[in-house]
């Protein structure tokens, strides 16, 4: 079927009625005035439609959304929400502005990658009794973010910071400052993607063990999130790591880390996602510290969970590296993720796509220098 020929078909969402992810593709397709078909994938009747081998045809991750669309499926709500913004521009939902831009993707990566995965139904059935505590806790973790005042900081009572502040970055040579940790997979994803783009940057370490720096107040006025990687870049300061390296690729853009085609993009953006927001939260220090002494199997199950959707994507996608054969950021995502994998002992016979391709992009520079083993706050006995 052609391009044009395939435009003329409705979409088709695979959803569910109280799913959020599903509920923001509907408000997307609504405010872009585009008609589509529903088909509903309930998940808790008959234990769960989304588990069925029928829809593991659809989405491998056995989760909502889905949608078909222009000849292609796509799952993972942000990134089917991109691909409709690439490809029905109007009216637009991102910014002309990249640093608006940037403000945007923080805020959806908080949500999508901070509170929403640790409150979903999967997540929910594997807490049990004390559910609704656990989903309290990690929503109101999150909304504190919003309420933080560096979101509303008037500028014109420091005239001269605001001065400083235009003149040090009209400046090509002033340096990003990456706050981050060795062995944080999100700070490393940021370091990759510096790397690659040959951007000099300075590292302040923040120790998410030792001193808990992650959690004083001096860093709170960083990220309300209070957690690593932020970035100050071009007078913003910027957290959620996809969030800093799609502004990166935004103002930076080579060499680039999108591939130009559309739906290769979205298969980019669906490889991040599942990681970013279906695997890496769910055994990050601060979950896994609250899940106490049964931390491994829980950072295996969720991690052999993920890459059991994630190792039939990258059959179809992958050439010499995860989407065609051209470093991406899907690249930057995966190699962190099998770092935290081989961390936790996951088997990684069981996945020989994600094996080879880890395998290759760790034997390049970017990904070497990178490394946490070679980090100015990485331990002595860690050196490598």
């Amino acid at each position: 079927m052609s391009a044009s020929a395939a435009r003329l078909i409705k979409p088709v969402l695979y959803g569910y009625f109280r799913s959020s992810c599903s509920w923001r593709v509907r408000i997307a397709f609504a405010l872009k005035g585009i008609e589509y078909e529903q088909k509903p994938i309930n998940l808790i009747k008959d234990g769960g439609l989304q588990l069925t081998d029928e829809f593991k045809k659809v989405n491998p991750m056995q989760q909502v959304p889905a949608v078909t669309i222009d000849g292609i499926t796509l799952s993972q709500s942000l990134a089917i929400i991109q691909y409709i913004e690439e490809t029905r521009p109007e009216p637009r939902l991102l910014p002309a502005d990249p640093k608006q831009r940037a403000n945007v993707r923080i805020i959806c990566d908080i949500i999508a990658s901070g509170i929403q995965p640790l409150q979903n139904l999967y997540v929910l059935q594997k807490i049990g009794e004390e559910k609704v505590q656990w989903a309290q806790h990690f929503i109101n973790r999150g909304f504190d973010v919003f309420n933080a005042e560096r979101f509303k900081v008037d500028m014109s009572k420091f005239p001269t910071i605001g001065r400083l502040n235009q003149t040090l970055t009209e400046i090509e040579a002033f340096k990003p400052v990456l706050y981050g940790y060795f062995r944080s997979s999100c700070s490393w994803r940021v370091r990759i993607a510096f790397a690659l783009k040959g951007i000099e940057y300075e590292q302040k370490t923040i120790h998410l063990i030792k001193d808990m720096l992650q959690v004083t107040d001096e860093f709170k006025k960083v990220n309300p999130m209070q957690q690593v990687p932020a970035v100050t870049i071009d007078g913003i300061t910027l957290s959620q790591s996809l969030a800093i390296i799609q502004y990166i690729e935004e103002t930076r853009p080579e060499p680039r880390l999108l591939p130009a085609d559309p739906k290769q993009r979205a298969h980019v953006r669906i490889i991040c996602d599942i990681i970013a927001s279906g695997i890496q939260p769910l055994q990050n220090i601060y979950v896994i510290q609250k899940i106490g002494e049964e931390k491994v199997q829980w950072a295996q199950h969720f991690i052999n969970r993920g890459f059991e959707a994630l190792e039939p994507i990258l059959k179809q996608t992958a050439g010499k590296y995860c989407v065609g054969d051209e470093i991406s950021m899907a690249d930057i995502c995966l190699v962190p993720q099998v770092f935290n994998a081989e961390r936790f002992k996951v088997d990684m016979s069981k996945f020989p796509t994600i094996r080879r391709l880890n395998q290759t992009l760790t034997e390049i520079d970017a990904f070497k220098v990178s490394h946490p083993s070679r980090q100015p706050d990485t331990p002595d006995d860690l050196w490598a």
